[in-house]
């Protein structure tokens, strides 16, 4: 008797050989012995190495699944990766070359097969996806958000049989100007494959380094240092002695620092800085480690060349826990003393000609601060209103903690623009009293100063909010969260759509891989511009909220696709009901003359309407 069917979410994996019939008629011998050593050598041993289970075994394919969409989407690159390099010798009319399509569904289980619109789905993309290539599905990319080391491109939506809504697709970009990818294979791979797969991906990478370093060579990654103890408190504190470095390091205009969402891809590794440097572009890397030794900690830090390898420098800090926000200022002195001009370098070493964010004054606050950070730009109602509960424990802990409060009126704000409560004039309030107050405690710090920009526009003083926006660029010039940040705001408020693209463009540069949030600010400021089919685009790889939906509708309505600009709009209505863009407009505020004439437009070629249903929901 067979197994009791039941259902399941997995990754689903379908993959398929380009022109197998013709290839079965060239050479049927040369084929069926090409295919055989697909499945032996490179299927069997990728799909265990990723956790994965093999379903089925076709002719010229495979179907696999995968508990985890991160590991379908890395067996995948290794597969295309490890097939490519042993084919380059191959003649092209007798290369065996995939398609692979990878889906995250729900899927019933039954007597080891594995059936359903899950499955059906992920054989559909494999059918339209383009030799060579992985595509994925909505689902996916929802659920990767910069956990894998390659670009990822909008492909479209496409009607699949059986399934009512169109699927939104995308591409795994695996080669040209893009990110290079990494092969992890286990030892027990052959030799051969794993040489042969190695030398290609170098040398992808290296070109990719050698085109994208800034010819001053002032380029560096700030691996998150380790903690050597084990514990999980003191994990969260090393990593965030790392973000802060970057943050410092990125006020300086001659340094190119990588931010920390494509840095931090190293964690728990113990990666070749030579191999970092070639997959990240970038000349130097820093590592180091924190321990607790009974009274003291123990701060390690090395600054090390990745062309050579060898140490630019290697330091040890035995400090009081207390000390660890001095022990921050000193590594960061000494790493632009080491790789910045001589100008430069001493004016890091003169505090006043610097800027400097306040410390905290509690390392309980700060780890506070680090767990409602990470939690709110997660993005999602709860991650959000979990993240302002954190911050607001660490304010009560530590009142005088400026970022703290800043971080907490930017959640706020996000409460009252998403639709993520039904008292969003409150929420507004909050985070205008939290922006100010932080500012207050710390005039230098950036963020609460882009933030009151966007106050002083509400206000009616558009040159101050002007004001306060370049001073926020000037003060942390590379900082790709603080550009991020200010390309989302400042189309809206005081204009400047296309210099607002080039700063959400150079944030990514930094920050490869980017979070979800950066393409929310990279959709408004191209909407804005009058980018429409690019607003499109990114607005599909930010969040799903009101304002995504609504720029994906409104741009939609200008292209002419009035169908799909109405059945946004309705999404909007049912899935953000206390969404309006009215009260978008008013609580951002919408104030540049562009903007506002933008919005009007999209919003009523789109029909989205105002709370009461009555008028356009603009003003």
């Amino acid at each position: 008797m067979g197994e009791q069917a039941h259902r399941r979410l997995v990754a689903i994996l379908a993959a398929d050989i380009v022109g197998f019939s013709r290839l079965m008629e060239d050479d049927e011998k040369a084929t069926l012995s090409s295919v055989r050593h697909l499945h032996r050598d490179i299927f069997d041993p990728l799909i265990d190495n990723h956790g994965g289970r093999m379903v089925k075994l076709m002719g010229d394919g495979a179907i696999a699944e995968f508990a985890s969409v991160v590991d379908a989407v890395n067996c995948a690159i290794a597969i295309q990766a490890t097939l490519s390099a042993q084919q380059a010798a191959v003649a092209a009319n007798q290369r065996v070359v995939l398609r692979i399509g990878i889906n995250l569904g729900d899927v019933v289980a039954e007597d080891g097969d594995l059936l359903g619109d899950g499955v059906n789905v992920a054989a559909r993309l494999e059918q339209l996806c383009k030799p060579g290539a992985v595509l994925i599905s909505g689902t996916v990319f929802d659920q990767l958000q910069g956990k894998v080391a390659v670009p990822i491109d909008y492909a479209g939506e496409h009607r699949v049989k059986n399934i009512s809504r169109p699927v939104r697709t995308y591409t795994l970009r695996l080669s040209g100007s893009g990110r290079p990818w990494r092969l992890r294979m286990r030892p027990h791979l052959k030799w051969g494959i794993a040489l042969t797969a190695a030398v290609a991906i170098l040398a992808i990478g290296w070109a990719f380094w050698a085109e994208r370093r800034p010819d001053d060579m002032r380029t560096i990654a700030v691996l998150p240092f380790n903690d050597l103890d084990g514990n999980e408190r003191w994990e969260r504190l090393a990593s965030g002695l790392s973000e802060d470095i970057i943050t410092d390091l990125a006020r300086h205009p001659e340094i190119f620092v990588i931010a920390r969402n494509s840095s931090f891809a190293y964690k728990d590794k113990s990666p070749d800085v030579r191999q970092v440097g070639r997959e990240l572009g970038v000349r130097y890397v820093l590592e180091g480690s924190v321990q607790a030794r009974g009274d003291f900690l123990r701060v390690t830090a090395q600054l090390i060349d990745t062309a050579t390898g060898t140490h630019v420098w290697a330091e040890r800090y035995d400090r009081s826990p207390d000390d660890l926000f001095a022990v921050q200022d000193e590594i960061t002195g000494r790493v632009v003393g080491s790789i910045a001009s001589p100008r430069y370098g001493e004016i890091a070493k003169d505090s006043r000609a610097v800027a400097r964010r306040k410390p905290p004054s509690s390392l309980d606050a700060y780890d506070l601060y680090l767990l409602g950070t990470d939690r709110f730009q997660l993005g999602t109602r709860d991650d959000v209103q979990a993240g302002i509960d954190y911050l607001e424990k660490a304010v009560a802990l530590d009142p005088q903690f400026a970022r703290a409060w800043s971080e907490l009126g930017i959640a706020y704000s996000v409460v009252g623009t998403l639709g993520y409560s039904s008292d969003a004039d409150g929420a507004m309030r909050t985070f205008r009293q939290d922006t100010l107050h932080a500012l207050e405690i710390d005039p230098n710090d950036w963020v609460a100063l882009g933030q009151r920009a966007t106050l002083r526009a509400a206000d009616g003083d558009l040159k101050g909010a002007g004001e306060d926006f370049e001073r926020t660029i000037s003060l942390a010039p590379n900082d790709a969260d603080n550009l991020a940040l200010m390309a989302y705001n400042m189309p809206l408020v005081v204009g400047d759509a296309e210099r607002s693209v080039a700063l959400a463009e150079r944030a990514m540069s930094l920050n490869p891989s980017a979070p979800s949030w950066y393409s929310a600010a990279l959709s408004i400021a191209q909407y804005v511009a009058g980018n429409d089919q690019a607003a499109i685009e990114a607005a599909l790889k930010a969040p799903v909220h009101g304002e995504s939906l609504m720029i994906r509708a409104m741009a939609s309505a200008r292209l002419g696709k009035t169908e799909e600009a109405r059945a946004l709009a309705q999404r909007i209505r049912t899935e953000f009901p206390d969404f309006t863009v009215d009260s978008y407009m008013r609580n951002w505020p919408v104030s540049s003359k562009e903007a506002i004439a933008a919005f009007r437009y999209g919003a009523t070629k789109a029909g989205l309407v105002s709370g009461d249903g009555s008028t356009a929901a603009v003003r």
